[in-house]
């Protein structure tokens, strides 16, 4: 090809991409707004179920598989519809059930992590970060025990060697456990 031609199609590309931009940041914007709106509903709906369960109207806490279990229950005693759960790890779930998989929608809390020693953080005193910021959680949809729909990651990471921490969300479409579709990511420099 001449220098001509490769210089026409770079302008043919130009004219192309200035167009396309502002209907990609559009439609960008618009499915992040439908996104952002309709978690806003779950973190709604989500925020019903803690006050349900803190409430007092499921009763005292059961003993299910080794974890402590607040909520409704099926004709087996199993897990079934609106539940709160506290692992052995002290991990807690607090959402939807179904035969006693996480399914529905819920709010998972990964306390597991040993985020105050990964990050060299004591107990918050004034004026210092608090390690509970750096939690990391899933708010959202769930089939079969699996994040599926639309939801919330917050997560974080650390560089031992910059000294650097990163607090980071994803907002969109799960499947199995794995990010799909159209998703964006908030990260944010903390120090």
């Amino acid at each position: 090809m001449g220098d001509e031609k490769v210089a026409k199609v770079m302008e043919e590309t130009d004219n192309i991409d200035k167009k396309l931009t502002p209907e990609i940041l559009s439609d960008f914007k618009s499915k992040k707004h439908e996104i952002e709106k309709k978690h806003q509903l779950n973190k709604e709906k989500i925020k019903t179920f803690y006050g349900l369960v803190s409430d007092g109207k499921f009763g005292k806490p059961k003993e299910y598989m080794g974890n402590e279990y607040i909520g409704e229950i099926d004709q087996k005693n199993l897990p079934h519809g609106i539940g709160y759960i506290t692992y052995p790890a002290e991990n807690i779930y607090i959402g939807q059930f179904y035969n006693s998989l996480r399914h529905g929608l819920g709010h998972y809390v990964y306390n597991d992590q040993s985020v105050e020693s990964e990050l060299g953080l004591k107990k918050k005193d004034k004026g210092t970060t608090d390690s509970s910021d750096f939690v990391r959680t899933y708010e959202g949809n769930w089939f079969a025990d699996l994040y599926d729909g639309l939801g919330q990651q917050q997560n974080f990471s650390y560089d031992n060697k910059t000294k650097t921490l990163n607090l980071y969300h994803n907002l969109g479409e799960w499947r199995n456990n794995e990010q799909t579709g159209f998703f964006y990511v908030t990260n944010t420099n903390i120090f």
